[in-house]
């Protein structure tokens, strides 16, 4: 079995990657600055920063791989310049160089971000960048070294995950469970928003069509991770509630949400940060996002888990296992 270093295994996608690569009996190491969100994996952890070249080189030669998934990053949006998201710029660099100076390395797997573009924009290239976050920025520089390493994206390939969800997530889509299980989401009266969300065990099976694919089936692509199917917003809050046996969310006329949300520009305006609602809010709630996944869905053509089944997972496992 191929040997495989995941980096930032301690996270959302990564702990799931590594439990199911764990599964098939693939050797591990997660190099990662924090410990595992999951304990079971706390054996297959190394403490890494992503951004100490001399560690990460050192940590590559001890274990030998054969394959990588990059993983490591900041991703909260939090940050007000790009040099505030150096694990994404220098630690990209830092992992780039580490692979092209080990040929025995035949495939890094580089993930970035949907946010290389701002919400709303579909990208038609790789090139086609538009970013309105330091977040987003630092994913186009990240790109743009995976990129110059290797244009032909067949060693170093590259995948942009949409809003990805499921066991072991946090913010922002946990918050989102959180408030439809509470019994506070409420949703705008025939609004149909159609978004690229993915089920984590579904963005799992894509990286592995990406880690399995001959390099002739591979090319400088928009492979976007996302369920093929786009989901409703308002179809999948109430999944959510009947899943866990609560009332479907209020449907609330959009008229009256929009008072709401001037009400709500007003508070934040005197100082209340987080108020219910904001014109912020509800168009972004309105906004249609859907990527393009036909390169992916060509590798990876089937996907195992339903939205249905995924929701019914997640619900379970909140019960469960999360904090």
């Amino acid at each position: 079995m191929e040997r495989i270093v995941v980096t930032g295994g301690s996270g959302f996608i990564g702990s799931n990657m590594v439990a199911s690569l764990g599964a098939r009996g693939h050797p591990l190491l997660n190099l990662d600055s924090v410990g595992p969100r999951n304990p079971d994996q706390a054996s297959l952890w190394r403490p890494t920063d992503i951004t100490d070249a001399p560690a990460i080189a050192e940590a590559i030669d001890d274990f030998r791989p054969d394959a990588i998934i990059h993983l490591a990053a900041r991703t909260d949006l939090s940050g007000s310049s790009i040099e505030d998201y150096a694990a994404n710029t220098i630690g990209s660099q830092v992992i780039v160089d580490a692979v092209m100076a080990r040929p025995g390395i035949r495939r890094l797997l580089f993930g970035s971000s949907m946010l290389v573009c701002r919400l709303g924009h579909i990208a038609r290239t790789t090139s086609d960048y538009c970013p309105n976050t330091a977040y987003g920025e630092s994913k186009v520089r990240a790109e743009k070294i995976a990129r110059a390493a290797d244009p032909s994206g067949q060693r170093i390939v590259i995948f942009r995950p949409t809003s990805i969800w499921g066991p072991w997530f946090g913010q922002p889509y946990r918050n989102f469970f959180d408030i439809v299980l509470a019994g506070y989401y409420v949703h705008p009266s025939g609004a149909a928003t159609r978004r690229s969300y993915g089920y984590v065990d579904n963005a799992v099976a894509q990286l592995d069509a990406l880690l399995a694919a001959p390099p002739e089936r591979l090319g400088d692509e928009l492979y976007h991770l996302a369920d093929y199917a786009p989901v409703d917003i308002g179809v999948w809050a109430d999944l959510i509630a009947a899943a866990a046996g609560r009332r479907r969310p209020l449907r609330v006329p959009l008229p009256v949400m929009q008072m709401a949300a001037l009400a709500g520009d007003g508070l934040q305006a005197l100082g209340w940060k987080q108020p219910p609602m904001t014109n912020f809010r509800l168009s972004n709630m309105l906004m249609d996002a859907v990527q393009e996944t036909g390169p992916i869905a060509a590798l990876c053509p089937v996907l195992p888990v339903s939205l249905a089944k995924g929701v019914t997972r997640t619900i379970d496992w909140l019960k469960r296992e999360a904090p």
